[in-house]
């Protein structure tokens, strides 16, 4: 596109074909720098978006799942380093906590192309088994087949979610073994609710 053909030849034709080639080497020469800064700036706001995110997030390539990229949220949330996670699978660094779980994501991610909020229980660095929504989206990234993971950590509802049912449980037998009951009364809709 550097190239421009001379315009001063003997044949008026050549030179017009010239001018016109010339012309249109220069309009695809400005197209071609609108589309690199529009690119550039695409990729600026992925790594801002990816790098500033509050929810972990890796980069992970499709065949085997190998760990491409991570930011610093995935990072914290798992307690590793950089150069511990970055060059491994999920696997190798025994991640999950249930293997049967990874079987399922991996028959998601194979059969509809992706995943969404699949709840899977995961191992931290120290051990510590934490509950998350998992979300994966598959993505050509610099010519190679990634996966975009995302990770939103559930463990705290998990918990409470937990003790809310132990609670009600425990209601339940207290209210058994007193031979006791509460019946409730919506007013608006004018619907009676009884306990066992």
């Amino acid at each position: 596109l550097a190239q421009r053909l001379p315009t001063d030849s003997r044949i008026s034709e050549f030179n017009h074909l010239a001018r016109s080639f010339n012309q249109m080497a220069d309009q695809l020469q400005q197209s071609f720098q609108g589309l690199q800064l529009t690119l550039a700036e695409t990729e600026t706001k992925f790594t801002t978006i990816f790098r500033t995110s509050p929810d972990p997030i890796a980069i992970a390539t499709r065949d085997e799942g190998r760990l491409l990229d991570v930011n610093d949220s995935l990072l914290e949330f798992f307690g590793y380093r950089r150069d511990e996670m970055v060059g491994y699978t999920a696997l190798e660094i025994n991640l999950w906590a249930d293997l049967n779980q990874r079987d399922r994501y991996r028959t998601l991610l194979d059969c509809e192309g992706r995943v969404r909020n699949l709840e899977v229980q995961l191992f931290t660095k120290l051990g510590e088994v934490k509950t998350v929504l998992l979300s994966v989206e598959a993505q050509v990234l610099d010519g190679q087949d990634c996966l975009i993971v995302t990770h939103r950590d559930i463990t705290d509802r998990h918990r409470a979610e937990a003790a809310l049912r132990q609670s009600q449980q425990r209601l339940a037998l207290a209210q058994r073994v007193a031979q006791v009951g509460y019946w409730e009364l919506d007013v608006a809709s004018r619907s009676l609710a009884w306990s066992e």
